[in-house]
């Protein structure tokens, strides 16, 4: 019988990319920035769900310093790292698929990012998400996203591991026609106000590494940068913005 798990975020234990921020993490940044721009106020409280070492809240905290920002993971070795590295922020251990979290409408951001790939679902993180953002707050959502109307299940192990029966996860692609068609419920039944997807597009070249399930770029025919790995597929990344009603939302 074969088991699924998820080792792959020990590599965060052994990183500290705090000072050398993510093409990723900063572009989020921008769309933060733009939410605060659209609502003329400051962003009082920003989550970051599955926050892993704690890297992308470092950065959030050098750009919002007078917000609140908070994360949490569910290994708590992470947590750990991130509460010894990150000053200013609180982290916590939780399981983002865990609806009865005590965080229903304490922020006015809300991010995710590459989580949701984990999943074979994904309904219930993004009721999750949407429920932990305030009335008129934003979800960040950044995961692979297809433009083709298939959903694809990744697992994969290492040459070393074939007989071993384990298998790894973490490169799950959902369509944005699955999502957006379940986005469409919310939007009828007032849960979300609106969604729209913002495809990535990379524009610093990571280099490969010895291990190879680590993302790296190879420039395309028409000189732009593709991001790969191991795994031999394009990675199709893309940030999925989520507001919510101010008013009208019923409860998740």
């Amino acid at each position: 019988m074969t088991k699924i798990v998820r080792t792959h975020d020990s590599l965060y234990l052994e990183e500290n990319r705090y000072q050398d921020p993510k093409q990723l993490h900063l572009e989020i940044v921008e769309k933060i920035k733009q939410v605060e721009k659209v609502n003329e106020k400051q962003i009082d409280s920003i989550l970051d769900a599955g926050c892993a070492a704690g890297e992308f809240a470092f950065v959030l905290k050098q750009n919002f310093p007078y917000s609140h920002v908070a994360g949490f993971d569910l290994l708590p070795d992470l947590v750990k790292k991130a509460e010894l590295q990150v000053n200013g922020c609180k982290f916590f251990r939780a399981d983002i698929q865990n609806k009865n979290v005590s965080l229903r409408n304490l922020f006015d951001v809300v991010v995710c990012t590459g989580v949701l790939s984990i999943f074979d679902t994904f309904e219930e993180v993004i009721n999750n998400l949407i429920s932990w953002v305030k009335p008129g707050g934003t979800v960040f959502i950044h995961s692979l996203f297809n433009d083709f109307p298939i959903n694809v299940f990744v697992q994969y192990n290492l040459s070393d591991n074939y007989s071993s029966g384990v298998r790894e996860s973490g490169w799950n692609i959902f369509s944005k026609k699955s999502v957006a068609d379940f986005l469409e419920q919310s939007v009828e039944t007032k849960l979300v106000d609106s969604y729209s997807f913002c495809d990535f597009e990379m524009t610093r070249e990571l280099e490969r590494r010895e291990d190879v399930v680590r993302s790296w770029t190879e420039k395309t025919i028409d000189g732009k940068l593709q991001i790969t790995n191991g795994l031999m597929f394009r990675q199709p990344h893309a940030i999925l913005e989520i507001k919510k009603p101010l008013y009208g939302s019923r409860r998740i």
